[in-house]
């Protein structure tokens, strides 16, 4: 009894942990990127600790150990009786470079929390919170005018969009799962313009500052089917489909002349403003997210080896973002990856109970700048760290610390356009019990 206890004490304080901390994080940001600029930032990878390590593949992957939110119809993998909870930290360490300048900036931040469970053989569910998308970036361009002298024009964006979700998966004729991810999106975002004259003090300087609340709802949905092809190895198809969805978003607009004391303005509050141009509240408009198509195909010999292959694709043409569209066009992403754990058993070595885990990831990126369409490539690996647990007198390692990292390149020098060399580090705790809801039975 105890035991019971302290798990129903545990799975309440995950629940309030999950409707608690989603409000208390949004303003975080764990990007600074100029390229986060256009449209509603940079988009998450939608993966947990296990997937990023694999080149973020997850589409076509099952397995009753890890939460996989890419595939809503994976929940059904998850062995009934047991239980999930997963919790992962991002740093992300980013290099940016343009033809004349580097800069050098690091973020650390929660990256995702939640858990799993099955109400039965058929069913089973997935709550949680992670982030949609981010926005960071600070971008300051100089200018020469023989009438004003020297000015620059500075942008500044923070914020970003987060999504709580929830997921139920069913499983039919027991080689076909389908699944339905449900995600509030919630976030606000903070856009400031300023335009300064370092030279001429005859002339004031001018700001626009544009703050957005952004709330909606997103469906995702899942098919998943699989089945023994060769001795214990199995084929899994996988396919997913998000709705086209305009989040709504209410606007504040404030833009005023200001005299400024320094360059790197992040708020209109920080300047003396001299004249209001334009002032309004709850101005409504929308943020486009268009349909989203996604295939991946897995082979694997449970709880031994896992390979992966996924490609995903998104028409960006004509989105608009607080009614203008931006430099934006049709994206695709390709990755793949695989997992292998050496040996099983109580005879096995730790090393050889460990998972290896490596993949790769390239996308075209939907923004296109100078006929210059942005690309993302990157190579992953990481491992898995078995941790032993007691749980009714029985020993199991099915839960796990998991380490991912994440070494790639986007965006390009040519034009006068910025290079980005990223490095991110994901630390993953993956929690693990298959006797959760079992009674204890005295003698």
């Amino acid at each position: 009894m105890p035991e019971n206890r302290i798990k129903i004490t545990t799975t309440i304080g995950i629940l309030i942990i999950l409707c608690y901390l989603p409000w208390h994080i949004i303003a975080q940001n764990i990007t600074n990127s100029p390229y986060s600029i256009y449209g509603i930032g940079d988009l998450s990878d939608n993966t947990f600790g296990q997937h990023k390590a694999m080149g973020r593949t997850a589409l076509a992957f099952r397995t009753p150990y890890h939460i996989n939110i890419s595939n809503p119809a994976s929940y059904t993998a998850i062995n009934q009786h047991s239980f999930l909870f997963e919790f992962g930290i991002m740093d992300k360490l980013v290099n940016l470079q343009t033809n004349s300048d580097k800069y050098l900036s690091n973020n650390i931040n929660i990256n995702y929390i939640a858990l799993a469970l099955p109400f039965a053989r058929w069913w089973a569910s997935s709550i949680g919170f992670v982030p949609f998308s981010d926005v960071g970036y600070n971008i300051n361009i100089p200018y020469t005018n023989q009438n004003t002298g020297n000015y620059s024009i500075n942008y500044y964006g923070a914020g970003g969009i987060n999504q709580v979700y929830l997921g139920n998966a069913w499983k039919f004729f027991n080689r076909l799962s389908i699944g339905l991810n449900i995600s509030y999106l919630y976030g606000y975002i903070r856009n400031l313009k300023s335009v300064l004259f370092t030279e001429n003090t005859q002339i004031f300087n001018f700001q626009e500052e544009i703050s957005s609340h952004v709330s909606d709802i997103l469906f995702q949905g899942g098919i998943q089917y699989f089945d023994t092809v060769i001795h214990r190895y199995v084929l899994t198809t996988g396919l997913t489909f998000n709705n086209n969805t305009k989040l709504s978003a209410q606007n504040s607009i404030f833009s005023a002349t200001v005299i400024n004391s320094r360059t790197n303005i992040e708020s209109i509050t920080e300047s003396i403003i001299i004249d209001t141009v334009r002032f309004s509240e709850n101005e409504h408009s929308t943020l486009d997210i268009p349909v989203n198509y996604g295939i991946g195909i897995s082979f694997a010999n449970p709880g031994k080896f896992l390979a992966g292959i996924n490609y995903s694709y998104q028409n960006w043409v004509g989105s608009s973002f607080l009614g203008k569209t931006d430099s934006l066009t049709k994206s695709y992403r390709v990755s793949a990856g695989l997992e292998f754990i050496p040996g099983l058993g109580s005879s096995a070595s730790y090393i050889n109970k460990m998972s290896y885990r490596a993949g790769f990831h390239y996308s075209k990126t939907p923004v296109k700048l100078f006929d210059n369409q942005i690309s993302d490539f990157g190579i992953c690996f990481g491992l898995g760290f078995p941790v032993r647990q007691k749980s009714y007198g029985k020993t199991n390692a099915n839960s796990s610390v998991n380490i991912s990292i994440n070494a790639g390149q986007r965006g390009t020098m040519k034009d006068n356009l910025i290079k980005e060399n990223y490095f991110i580090v994901t630390l993953n705790l993956t929690l693990f019990d298959n006797n959760w809801f079992f009674k204890q039975k005295f003698d």
